[in-house]
């Protein structure tokens, strides 16, 4: 943006900075967070398993200060993944999206991994 005084001979850049403040609000942020958690490897979701009606739904809570961020999440965990790498993945994913997305520094992400089992159980009559 740039303004000009009367006697100035060319416009004045004004800092981009001085102009005001962004604010994301928590629950924008949880909200990314839990769109992220679905293209992790290992988690379950209504995208990758539309028949599973009992499936937990994935949960987020995200907790800004400034332009940092601390996130925990609930997700389901498609069985026998290794919970290590789901969590991870989850990290990664969630990471990207909030600091693409929202401009912000992901200080950390805590997951809490819910075992889902997809196997059926057919019983003999």
């Amino acid at each position: 943006m740039t303004s000009q005084s009367p006697g100035d001979v060319g416009p004045t850049v004004v800092d981009p900075g001085t102009r005001g403040l962004t604010r994301i609000a928590p629950n924008v942020v949880e909200r990314v967070a839990a769109f992220a958690c679905r293209d992790a490897d290992g988690v379950l979701s209504a995208r990758s398993a539309p028949s599973a009606s009992k499936m937990p739904p994935i949960r987020a809570r995200a907790d800004v200060m400034g332009s940092h961020v601390h996130l925990s999440v609930r997700v389901p965990v498609v069985y026998p993944r290794r919970i290590i790498e789901v969590s991870a993945s989850v990290r990664a994913e969630i990471s990207r999206a909030v600091q693409h997305l929202c401009g912000l520094h992901v200080d950390g992400v805590d997951v809490e991994a819910v075992p889902v089992n997809q196997t059926r159980v057919t019983r003999v009559q």
